[in-house]
């Protein structure tokens, strides 16, 4: 991943760190939970979606044991949920919920 980011013996290629990124997470692993929650957040996939971002996010400080990492995450999230309403944060927990589930599923 830091080498498609970086272009580190392969060409710089962001949708090809995004890639690899989102499978990671869709894995559990916390910090590919943080970096596609940020990315998502930020727009660097060209879009932005507070209720997607948020809700991998929420998985990120769950799953993450580093605690300069979760804080990051946690910065993060409270960022995205600055931006929901609602209706917005319960669809977070729903979609978060689901993950869980696939998470616990892989194990």
């Amino acid at each position: 991943v830091v080498a498609y980011r970086l272009g580190g013996g392969v060409t710089a290629n962001e949708k090809g760190t995004l890639r690899w990124v989102r499978k990671a997470a869709e894995q559990g692993e916390g910090l590919a939970l943080n970096a596609l929650g940020y990315s998502i957040l930020t727009g660097i996939d060209g879009t932005y979606d507070f209720v997607e971002a948020a809700c991998w996010l929420t998985l990120a400080v769950e799953r993450i044991a580093i605690d300069v990492e979760r804080d990051r995450a946690q910065i993060n999230l409270d960022n995205a949920l600055e931006e929901l309403t609602d209706a917005e944060k319960a669809d977070v927990m729903a979609r978060a919920a689901h993950w869980r589930g696939v998470f616990a599923d892989k194990r």
